[in-house]
């Protein structure tokens, strides 16, 4: 059984405490369940209400409860047993595990952040020239990639973007250069994807890179190539896109992540489409 933990919460814990049958004088305070806590063995009331917290508070020791967590003490039950008692005195939904699975999260990225990406795009094509005298962005790019790729540059943050696309061509997140991508969208997937599927030829080389910023930069130059979103030790789950190339080359940077990075992916290959 699954319980509703925000309605159980809700409940005002004096009317649980009156369901205990515990006693309040006219301060709203009642006795402490640890006593033997308190200097001396005080055993005075000193528990009080907290009305802006909706618990109770002991200033003698410490003890906080929530309305579960008072139930808890009082009758010595385990957190379900307690949550169970709540809902049966105050007619709280209890439903079925099954009911309540989690609905699948969406892998593409907000309407308000497509007009972000969108933005980001027209601002650097808008200011191609500019960006690229001021050596915000290499000399050596092109403006055809730049639109192929739908490269970005947020001025703002003084920083180029990429946006990322699934095997649908449906945009699953936006990466701003060694900052940040959209919270919950940062999963390992190859970039440029929609080029194995549509634009890249299998006869010809393909060059795996360490980051995007090398991939429009290859692109400019002529190449075929491809990097993956989360850095030199990132591999996608699913390399079949990969299948049928003659020739990978693994171009990563020359230090231990790089090293690292392009040995385990060249294994991974090897695995995969051993030859």
């Amino acid at each position: 059984m699954k319980y509703d933990i925000k309605k159980i919460r809700a409940i005002p814990i004096l009317d649980i405490a009156n369901r205990l049958g515990l006693e309040f004088n006219g301060k709203n305070k009642t006795r402490c369940m640890r006593p033997e806590r308190h200097r001396n063995g005080d055993a005075d009331s000193s528990l009080s209400y907290d009305s802006k917290r909706n618990v109770l508070h002991c200033f003698a020791c410490g003890l906080d409860l929530d309305g579960v967590e008072l139930v808890k003490q009082v009758q010595g039950n385990n957190f379900r047993e307690a949550c169970q008692f709540i809902c049966d005195n105050f007619n709280i939904t209890i439903f079925p595990q099954s009911k309540l699975k989690p609905q699948p999260k969406s892998t593409t990225i907000s309407l308000q952040d497509k007009k972000r990406a969108v933005n980001f795009h027209k601002a650097l094509v808008t200011n191609f020239d500019d960006l690229k005298s001021r050596g915000k962005i290499p000399r050596c790019w092109t403006l055809k990639v730049v639109k192929d790729l739908q490269v970005g540059f947020d001025l703002s943050e003084d920083c180029i973007t990429y946006l990322h696309f699934n095997e649908k061509c449906e945009p699953v997140n936006i990466r701003w250069h060694k900052k940040k991508s959209i919270t919950g969208h940062g999963g390992t997937i190859f970039y440029p994807v929609q080029a194995l599927y549509s634009t890249y030829s299998k006869n010809r080389l393909l060059i795996l890179a360490e980051g995007e910023k090398d991939v429009v930069t290859l692109q400019s130059m002529g190449f075929q190539a491809i990097t993956c979103t989360n850095g030199a030790y990132s591999i996608p789950k699913d390399i079949s896109p990969l299948s049928g190339f003659k020739i990978i080359i693994i171009i990563y940077d020359h230090d231990k992540a790089g090293e690292d990075g392009a040995l385990k992916f060249a294994q991974r290959l090897s695995e995969d489409f051993q030859k």
